[in-house]
C-alpha cells in the first residue's frame, strides 16, 4: 500500500534536501594524487559513445504520461511533471539518482517510502513500480557493481564515485541537437566497464569506446581541477597555500584564468622562498621576481658548491672580454715575437670554449640541479606564464596555460613537501644542498 499523500508531503517539507557528497575512499584518494603529482606518467581512461536523448528508459517514463486518463484540463501540470520525471534522465548524474532511488523502492524495507516521495512528490514520477520491474535487470546490476557510500556527485563537478572507482562525466552533448554523445573519464577501466553496462541496459548509450589517454595535454589535463578539488583536503600543504589553492579552483570553474596563473605563481614563490632559505640560511633578496628567485637558487648552490669558480667568474669575464678584442684586432705585425703569436693563436682557438663554459657557470644547465627534471619543466611553464599575464602578452590566458600552472604549483609543492622531510636542516648547508641535489636524480 503506498502512504497517504498529506504524510508524504509534510515529510518533503521538513526534511529538506538529502546529502549529496560522501568522502572519497582512500584508493581513490591515492590514484587522484598520484594523477594530479604526474598526469603524464599515470595517465587516464576515457570512454566516449553515442546518447540516445529519447530512447530507453526516457521512453518509458514518457509513456506513461501520455498513457494518463488525467484528461487535457489537467495537460500543463502532467506536463511539469513530466519534465520533472525526465530531468532524471538527461545525463549520467541524473540516471544514477534515479537508478538509486528505483532499487531501493523495490528493496521492501520501511524505509522504501522516502525513495518512493522522492520520485513522485520531487520528480513527478506517476509510477516508479512500473518502470522499476521494467528495468529489473539494469536495477539489480546497479545495486552489484555501481552502488557505494559515495556514488553520488559532488554538487559542483561531475565527479561520481561508484563501488568499481571514480568517474568524471567530463563532457559531451546531451542535449536535443546533433550529434549527441558523452564523454567519461576515470584513472581505472573498471569503473568505465561498470558503467558502460548500466548505461546500456537504461538504454542510453550505444557505440562506446574505451581507450587510454598520455596526450596530448589538452585532453590529458582535462579532468585535473576537478579531481584536485575533490581530494585536495588529502594532499598535504600548509593552510595558506590551501587557501591558495581554493582560489586557483574557484577561479578556473569561474574561467579567470589570469586569476589562476596568478595565483600559482604565488604558491611557486613561496615555496622557492623556502628553498632558497633552507640552501643559503639567509631571507630571500627583497624585490625578485619568479624568474629570478629561481635563478638566485641556481646561483647559490653553485656558489655552495664551488666556491672558487664562483669567485672568479668576474675575473675570467673581463680576461674574456679582453681575448674577444684581440680576435677582432688586426694580425701581429711580423716583428711581434713568436710567444706573442703562439699566446694569440691558443687564445683564439679556445676563447669559444671558455665563453660556454663561463657561460654554464653563470646561467647554465646547474641552475636547476636541485630540482628533478620533470619539477624543473614545470616550473619554467608557471614562470612563463606569469610574465605573460602580468605583460599582457598578446597570447592571452587560456585554460591550457592556466591547468598547467595549477599543475606546476602542486607538483613543485608535492615534491618540496617531500624532501624537506628527508633533509636533514641540522647539517651544514653544503651537506644538505647535496643531499637535495641526489634526491632531485631520483624523484619520480
Amino acid at each position: 500500500m503506498q502512504p497517504d499523500d498529506r504524510v508524504l508531503r509534510n515529510r518533503i517539507a521538513h526534511r529538506g534536501h538529502p546529502r549529496r557528497l560522501s568522502q572519497l575512499n582512500s584508493h581513490d584518494s591515492e590514484l587522484m594524487i598520484e594523477y594530479l603529482k604526474n598526469p603524464t606518467s599515470r595517465g587516464i581512461y576515457k570512454m566516449d559513445a553515442e546518447w540516445l536523448p529519447d530512447e530507453g528508459i526516457t521512453a518509458s517514463i514518457k509513456s506513461q504520461f501520455e498513457s494518463s486518463e488525467d484528461g487535457k484540463e489537467h495537460e500543463n501540470y502532467l506536463r511539469h511533471r513530466l519534465e520533472r520525471s525526465l530531468s532524471l534522465t538527461n545525463d549520467v548524474k541524473g540516471l544514477l539518482m534515479l537508478s538509486n532511488l528505483l532499487a531501493r523502492t523495490t528493496e521492501g524495507k520501511s524505509d522504501s517510502i522516502q525513495p518512493f516521495e522522492e520520485l513522485t512528490y520531487r520528480f513527478g514520477l506517476a509510477d516508479s513500480s512500473i518502470i522499476a520491474k521494467e528495468y529489473t535487470q539494469a536495477l539489480v546490476y546497479f545495486d552489484k557493481h555501481i552502488k557505494s557510500s559515495s556514488f553520488v556527485a559532488d554538487g559542483r563537478t561531475s565527479l561520481l564515485a561508484i563501488k568499481s572507482g571514480c568517474v568524471l562525466v567530463s563532457k559531451g552533448d546531451t542535449s536535443d541537437e546533433s550529434p549527441r554523445h558523452v564523454s567519461i573519464v576515470a584513472l581505472e577501466r573498471a569503473p568505465l566497464d561498470a558503467l558502460q553496462t548500466l548505461l546500456e541496459l537504461l538504454g542510453k548509450i550505444k557505440n562506446p569506446e574505451k581507450y587510454s589517454v598520455f596526450s596530448p595535454e589538452e585532453e590529458l589535463l582535462e579532468p585535473y581541477v576537478d579531481f584536485l578539488d575533490s581530494t585536495l583536503a588529502n594532499i598535504e600543504m600548509s593552510q595558506s597555500v590551501k587557501q591558495h589553492f581554493k582560489k586557483m579552483i574557484a577561479d578556473y570553474y569561474d574561467e579567470n584564468f589570469t586569476g589562476t596563473v596568478s595565483t600559482a605563481s604565488l604558491v611557486a614563490e613561496e615555496c622557492l622562498s623556502q628553498i632558497f632559505e633552507t640552501i643559503a640560511r639567509q631571507p630571500v633578496p627583497k624585490n625578485l621576481t619568479l624568474g629570478q628567485l629561481s635563478q638566485a637558487i641556481g646561483t647559490t648552490a653553485k656558489e655552495i658548491l664551488s666556491p672558487k669558480s664562483a669567485a672568479v667568474y668576474q675575473t675570467s669575464k673581463d680576461a674574456l672580454e679582453k681575448v674577444k678584442n684581440l680576435k677582432i684586432a688586426k694580425a701581429p705585425s711580423s716583428n711581434m715575437s713568436a710567444v706573442a703569436k703562439v699566446l694569440v693563436g691558443y687564445i683564439d682557438s679556445t676563447s669559444n670554449k671558455l665563453q660556454d663554459e663561463w657561460k654554464e657557470l653563470k646561467d647554465g644547465n646547474a641552475d636547476y640541479r636541485v630540482f628533478p627534471p620533470i619539477i624543473k619543466m614545470n616550473l619554467e611553464d608557471v614562470i612563463t606564464y606569469r610574465n605573460a599575464a602580468a605583460h599582457k602578452s598578446t597570447d592571452p590566458i587560456d585554460s591550457l596555460k592556466a591547468l598547467k600552472s595549477i599543475y606546476g604549483s602542486l607538483s613543485l609543492i608535492v615534491w618540496w613537501n617531500n624532501s624537506r622531510k628527508t633533509i636533514d636542516g641540522s647539517n651544514p648547508k653544503k651537506e644538505v644542498l647535496e643531499q637535495l641535489i641526489e634526491l632531485a636524480k631520483v624523484y619520480g
